[in-house]
């Protein structure tokens, strides 16, 4: 999540980092289907659990640098 979520301009950082919060190691996937199957391959293997966030799960709302003004 950290290399996905870098902040532009320095100064948000830390601000980016506190909304991130305990995700801030999370995997980012492409589907649901995948975050499964690497859980299943986790579980199978006995590796640590880990958080998954599927894309096609996450919702957001558009950032200040993306709307006209």
């Amino acid at each position: 999540m950290v290399s996905v979520c870098a902040p532009r301009d320095s100064q948000y950082r830390v601000a980016v980092t506190k909304v991130i919060g305990h995700n801030i190691d999370a995997i980012v996937c492409d589907t649901s289907q995948t975050a499964q199957l690497a859980i299943d391959h986790l579980k199978t293997h006995k590796y640590p659990p880990q958080t998954f966030l599927p894309l096609d799960g996450v919702h957001g709302t558009a950032s200040v640098d993306n709307v006209d003004r």
